[in-house]
């Protein structure tokens, strides 16, 4: 670890787009981004529940307000907004001892962690594609070692990583500006006398909505045995729209790779197209021959659902 302010100084510096462009907050989605971590000490291999959910917002400004963004730059978020943080607040690790019925030879337990992450200003291709060195670094928190009856506290703010590389898509996606990336991020330090190594890995999705859709579907009649025509209207030009059902009910659902929540209890997909460059789709589907049965419809972009539609097969 190093402490932050000359790093975060130099990257300032380094950049370009600190004065210009356009800055997002892009929103972790509600479920969070699993994360795992691995712990090595001098003493052995860190043991505990490896696995958090980062939560809270990445900062990211574009050269260009919308895509493509040409370049940008990962910087913190305003306090009021929040940085990330994880969940649970607290993450635990242990060295057993290996001496059976011995207490463990280190406890270790990583407390109230708010970190940003920073970089220098990188190229987005128009794909959305970007790589780049990036620093994950403390606002708050504190790192609580206990060893061989001795408790050593470390406060994390101004601490930093090391640079790690960094890549994955930043894109605009119909209404929306979509960050995907992977995290593999080291960090070694000395603590309470016992050098220790730290991995995080883990995927990261944010997505900000930029402009709110309020897509409108249509369902006839279903005749069992026949070709059904359902629409769809007001949503997202050019983008992959689901068409899904249920035959149990209506629900809440979270579809975290699709930032969706569906109002269908164990939903399915019927079927996929591309909605055209004004918004609309249509799926022309077969109706199975199953007269009385009560089926519920909903369609499904990113960041984006229709009304829920309750049917009964004829």
């Amino acid at each position: 670890m190093k402490h932050t302010p000359a790093i975060l100084l130099s990257l300032l510096l380094a950049s370009t787009l600190t004065a210009q462009g356009h800055r997002y907050e892009l929103p972790i989605h509600p479920g969070g981004a699993p994360m795992k971590w691995s712990l090595q000490t001098l003493f052995g291999t860190a043991s505990g529940d490896p696995n958090f959910n980062a939560v809270g917002h990445i900062g990211v400004r574009t050269y260009n307000p919308r895509a493509p963004f040409g370049r940008a730059q990962f910087e913190p978020v305003p306090v009021h907004v929040g940085d990330v943080t994880t969940d649970p607040e607290s993450l635990y690790a242990f060295v057993p001892n290996p001496i059976p019925g011995g207490p463990h030879l280190i406890e270790l337990w990583a407390n109230d962690m708010d970190f940003s992450v920073t970089s220098y200003d990188f190229a987005v291709d128009h794909s959305g594609y970007f790589q780049t060195l990036a620093v994950l670094f403390f606002n708050d928190g504190e790192i609580e070692v206990f060893s061989f009856g001795v408790t050593t506290t470390l406060p994390l703010v101004n601490i930093s990583s090391d640079p790690f590389n960094v890549s994955g898509i930043l894109r605009e996606v119909g209404g929306s500006i979509l960050l995907d990336t992977d995290f593999d991020i080291s960090i070694s330090d000395t603590l309470g006398g016992i050098s220790v190594a730290a991995t995080v890995v883990g995927p990261l999705r944010a997505l900000e909505t930029l402009v709110s859709y309020d897509p409108v579907l249509t369902v006839p009649p279903l005749i069992g045995g026949q070709a059904a025509s359902i629409t769809l209207t007001g949503a997202q030009s050019s983008e992959t729209t689901y068409l899904l059902y249920s035959v149990v009910g209506p629900g809440s659902t979270w579809v975290p790779h699709m930032f969706a929540h569906l109002d269908l209890a164990a939903p399915r997909i019927g079927t996929t197209v591309v909605s055209d460059a004004s918004g609309n789709a249509t799926w022309n589907t077969a109706i199975p021959p199953m007269p009385g049965l009560q089926v519920w419809l909903q369609s499904m972009q990113l960041g984006c659902v229709s009304n829920l539609v309750a049917t009964t097969i004829q």
